[in-house]
């Protein structure tokens, strides 16, 4: 098996193929969610991130967006 790594060398996905990915698996499917450090598969310490806070403005914005997505389906829909 084949670790598909991400920018930050943690495994998101196994391949059975390795064209294209990074590091070599053997058959262990616990490394799903570990990094890829000096040669070994380590434990993440995830930080939470905080979903960043809209301004009163940009969620104006998105709610005016969502709205007029939302009237042009209804329209196309004849509804």
């Amino acid at each position: 098996m084949y670790a598909i790594l991400n920018e930050r060398n943690i495994c998101v996905m196994l391949s059975s193929t390795k064209d294209g990915y990074k590091k070599f698996v053997e058959t262990n499917l616990d490394v799903l969610g570990r990094q890829y450090i000096d040669g070994k598969w380590v434990d993440v310490q995830s930080e939470p991130t905080p979903e960043p806070q809209l301004t009163e403005t940009e969620q104006a914005i998105l709610d005016t967006a969502i709205n007029v997505d939302y009237l042009v389906c209804m329209k196309e829909l004849e509804i």
